[in-house]
This record gives C-alpha cells, structure tokens and sequence, in this order.
C-alpha cells in the first residue's frame, strides 16, 4: 500500500475501516459527554462505554491538533497531529480495565495537560479528541469502537 506524496488516503483507511468493522463488528458503544480544554491546555473529557455484548473493557483517548506548522515536507499545515495520548493507546491495560454486563454503561473522565505546539494556541478549533474503547470481544484485546468530536462538542453513541 503506498501513500505517495503526502497525499491524503482516506478512501484507503476507510476501505480497511470497512473490512475490520465486517470481520469483527463492534460489541460497545462509545459517548463523549464533554470534552473541553482552556488556555493553558488542561483538558478534560468525559466518555464513557455501553456494552452491546458482555466483556471486558478499557477507555483511552488521543488528543489530536489541527492547523499545525510544517518543519517541511510536503505539506505546509499538518492537522491530526497526535498531541497526547492515554497510557492504554497501544493496549487494555490492568489497572484500567472494567467488566460490564451487557446494557451496563461505565463512565470515566480523563484529566490531561496537553503541551503546546509552536503557534498554535489551546483553542478548541485547533484540537480533537478520539476515545476508544478495546475489549477482549473477538477472543483478543483490540480497539472495539471509538468516537470523536472537537472540544466544545460532544457526541452519542455510535454502534458499527
């Protein structure tokens, strides 16, 4: 799969998106209630996961920044740049974890300071948050669902 010239590829992931949704459909839902973030870059969101079939789950995030300058490239603005991230984002971890019930809901807020990029100020037009929810549905620990929405906003659930 080439991603040629910093051309976006949306179809691309889009396409494997589909195929995965397919193979192993979502058994949760995933709400961001709030997600706000001030001048200094503390943000705050709230989410939670409603389970559509028993398991374990585990909430994440990543906050992403929009409108970012280029150091060069191709490219002279970059936006989805990963600002931060929830120490879970590449796996569920113990500590985080929770047990639902099928129809049972868990809510959690993060609390995050997001460090600044050169030029680019907290304004909540410049930043995103994606909150994720792995499970061990599929007889493996993988990302199950997400949402996303800009700060200022929220958003309810999606089932793929």
């Amino acid at each position: 799969m080439s991603f040629g010239n910093g051309q976006r590829t949306e179809s691309v992931l889009n396409s494997l998106i589909e195929g995965q949704l397919q193979s192993a459909p979502a058994t949760c839902g995933v709400k961001i209630s709030e997600a706000t973030i001030d001048g200094l870059g503390n943000a705050t969101i709230t989410a939670s996961v409603k389970a559509d079939k028993a398991g374990t789950f585990d909430l994440g995030y990543a906050i992403l920044a929009d409108n970012q300058p280029s150091k060069g490239g191709t490219e002279s603005i970059y936006n989805d740049v990963v600002a931060a991230v929830s120490k879970n984002f590449v796996k569920m971890q113990d500590d985080t974890k929770v047990s639902l019930a099928a129809g049972e809901e868990f809510t959690k807020t993060f609390t995050v300071k997001v460090e600044s990029f050169k030029g680019v100020s907290f304004s909540p037009d410049n930043y995103k948050v994606v909150v994720f929810a792995h499970s061990d549905a599929h007889g493996k620990k993988q990302v199950d669902n997400a949402n996303a929405c800009g700060f200022g906003e929220s958003v309810d659930y999606i089932l793929n």
